[in-house]
């Protein structure tokens, strides 16, 4: 499943280690927007460190889920190329 994960950090340290977890698991659309593809459990995963991250009472974190039709529907215009993200495994 694909997701958009953003995120408003206040404080600098948390924001650069905020940014650098999410840059494993998904590709960096804006600068605290990422495109991810994962599933379920590695979303909750995800959403446990995240959590551990950022404080609550000073920071938001939103996670959209996207479905394939509706991925295929999104409109992109501008000067750089929208990439389309696959899942995969290392083996």
């Amino acid at each position: 499943m694909t997701y958009f994960i953003a995120y408003d950090i206040t404080h600098r340290k948390r924001l650069h280690k905020m940014h650098k977890y999410l840059k494993q698991y998904g590709l960096n659309v804006q600068k605290s927007i990422f495109q991810c593809v994962v599933d379920k459990p590695m979303l909750d995963q995800m959403i446990k460190k995240m959590k551990q991250i950022m404080d609550e009472k000073e920071d938001k974190l939103y996670i959209y889920p996207v479905c394939e039709d509706c991925l295929s529907k999104a409109f992109f215009d501008g000067t750089g190329f929208f990439d389309k993200i696959e899942p995969y495994i290392i083996l």
